[in-house]
């Protein structure tokens, strides 16, 4: 339950009105789902965003090499001040690389563009199956292609170095991708080359690369950073190191638009922590934990540790209620989700006449009248009411309490200078 508040209280909500409104900063890409979800976004101020929990173990094989490993619940992080002989930097441009890589002319000679690029492979984000992702020119992969907005930087994403770059101060600048295979291993890699931050465009160029692993490791490398990342301006776009995932829950208004609220469930920033210097030759490791929807049957549902994993027969899957498919679960398994695989059965006994002769009797012989017993139990049921509907509203953020609720919070409008433009799904 407290993993459910601390989701609840980073919601960003989404009002949706109609693109048919002419909104001139609206994605190419969306589908008929989505058709009517509007660009304007709202955040919850003053609310923290989903609880990270860290075990920091330091280790050094010599007094030139750092290595922290740190436990983020969904991942566990592994930074290498020397590349790792198990992921090296593979080299993806024409002048030096050997691969043959992708060079989206759109995407290396624009500002706050992106494009949908379809895998080679099946990619587990937080335990979620993805095909495709969305790379952009702000240094960081957005990752659900199913519901494209114009805030791609707002969650949802693996940002290697997300930061305010624009392709369009030099020639030089160029985005490559590309999906290999290395020692075995499926890979899909994405290399920012000589891109240059609006903000800064008089420290050089930035080089580095993001890589997806089939089995769904993530390796952040940098080759070449020459302003420190701590120091970059975040006043016209994030800047950010690490990943993001949330779950979103849509609402059909009685005006026929859709309320859409975003919950960001989780989140690893490692540019809060000094520790984590991102300088050249660093190489950033993310493995992924088991957790609820990765399990497929029952019995490895129940025994997912670290987790309060339950399995819903209705949907045959694997939750804790905080995941990309919630609406669904709410809907479906709620209430009949179980942590056991053993079918229980109850039998419900009915009252008993005697037991409730013998309590009205208890009651008459205290020595108090009934009307005080009457008011008593008016307050109690009041206050129980008022907790309960509370609760609910709190839980179910997509009904009429939960909207209330919401509607009657404190919000900030988010600026609209993050905003990208995204181009059609493209296949390697």
């Amino acid at each position: 339950m407290p993993r459910l508040a601390t989701v609840l209280l980073s919601a960003v909500l989404v009002v949706c009105r109609g693109l048919n409104e002419g909104d001139s900063d609206s994605y190419r890409t969306i589908n008929a789902r989505e058709s009517r979800v509007a660009s304007a976004i709202r955040f919850e101020s003053d609310i923290p965003v989903a609880s990270q929990h860290f075990r920091d173990r330091r280790a050094a094989d010599s007094p030139e090499e750092a290595r922290i490993v740190d436990d983020h619940t969904y991942y566990t992080v592994k930074y290498n001040s020397v590349a790792p002989t198990d992921y090296p930097w593979i080299e993806l441009s024409h002048r030096r690389g050997a691969h043959n890589a992708s060079l989206p002319s759109i995407l290396s000679h624009s500002y706050r563009s992106a494009q949908v690029v379809n895998l080679d492979f099946r990619f587990p984000y937080y335990g979620h199956v993805l095909e495709s992702v969305v790379i952009t020119t702000g240094g960081f992969l957005y990752m659900n292609p199913d519901f494209i907005h114009q805030s791609l930087a707002l969650t949802q994403y693996i940002a290697p170095l997300m930061a305010n770059f624009d392709f369009q101060l030099t020639s030089h600048s160029f985005l490559y991708y590309a999906n290999i295979q290395s020692k075995g291993k499926k890979m899909f890699i994405v290399q920012w080359e000589n891109v240059t931050i609006q903000d800064h465009p008089d420290v050089g160029g930035y080089a580095f690369q993001c890589a997806l692993v089939e089995d769904g490791t993530i390796v952040f490398s940098y080759r070449n950073i020459p302003y420190k990342v701590s120091k970059l301006s975040s006043a016209n776009h994030p800047v950010t190191v690490g990943l993001s995932d949330a779950f979103y829950v849509d609402t059909l208004l009685s005006t026929g638009f859709i309320l859409r609220t975003i919950y960001e469930y989780h989140q690893i920033n490692l540019t809060d922590y000094g520790s984590y210097s991102i300088v050249n030759d660093v190489v950033i490791v993310f493995s992924p934990v088991k957790n609820c929807i990765s399990a497929a049957t029952c019995s490895q549902c129940v025994n997912v540790p670290n987790f309060s994993c339950k399995w819903c027969s209705a949907l045959e899957r694997c939750s804790d209620g905080i995941d990309r498919h919630r609406q669904e679960w709410e809907n479906r398994c709620s209430e009949k989700s179980t942590d056991t695989c053993t079918t229980k059965t109850t039998t419900q006994l009915p009252s008993s006449t005697i037991g409730g002769t013998e309590a009205a009797q208890r009651g008459s012989s205290s020595g108090l009248s009934p009307g005080i017993y009457v008011a008593i139990a008016l307050v109690i049921l009041l206050v129980a009411i008022g907790v309960a509907w509370f609760v609910y509203a709190y839980t179910h953020p997509n009904s009429k309490s939960g909207l209330w609720l919401i509607e009657h919070g404190r919000f900030w409008k988010r600026s609209s200078s993050d905003k990208y433009s995204v181009n059609e799904p493209t296949a390697i």
